[in-house]
């Protein structure tokens, strides 16, 4: 009877091997098809797919949240990329530097883990905002808006603005 037992008992132990052999097989072949998601830059989707299996298998939780980190990382790194992108064309390449160091300064806030990369866009704005070719453009917008002001009869704003411009182009003198 005890040959029984103990036979019945590995018989068991090996049933339950087998059980969960096949239960992580599956669980990774699931978990490929979230990192071929990922790795198609489909973050949000394969986020989706980890919650999903995390409530499927939830023995596995500690390898689908470090999918579910690497997800959210990388989504915001896009997010990050995104913004980076929208200040280039909406700004830097408009020649608009002041208004991109702000942008700029604004995502150091939102995305301190990329501070050493702002600060390098931030430098670089600060260089060109400064540079030869923005102070003369910014000397022309004086000196064209004097123009308008002065068709239009408002003298004193001509002037003023003649008098930005002048100082401007002083400045790309030094």
């Amino acid at each position: 009877i005890f040959l029984i037992l103990i036979a019945i008992g590995g018989a068991s132990y090996h049933i339950q091997k087998s059980r969960t052999e096949k239960l992580r097989r599956k669980f990774l072949y699931e978990l490929y098809r979230v990192d071929t998601l990922i790795n198609k830059g489909l973050f949000k989707k394969a986020l989706d797919e980890c919650n999903n299996l995390l409530s499927k298998y939830p023995k596995f939780k500690d390898e689908i949240n470090q999918r579910i980190q690497k997800c959210n990382e990388l989504i915001k790194r896009r997010e990050f990329e995104r913004e980076i992108n929208k200040i280039e064309n909406n700004l830097i390449r408009k020649k608009k530097f002041k208004e991109a160091l702000e942008k700029f300064k604004e995502l150091k806030g939102k995305y301190p883990e990329y501070a050493t990369e702002i600060d390098e866009w931030i430098d670089k704005c600060d260089k060109w905002a400064n540079s030869l070719y923005a102070i003369l453009e910014r000397a022309k917008k004086y000196l064209d808006a004097g123009h308008e002001y002065y068709s239009k009869d408002k003298i004193e704003d001509a002037i003023n603005n003649w008098k930005l411009a002048v100082e401007e182009y002083k400045k790309s003198l030094q």
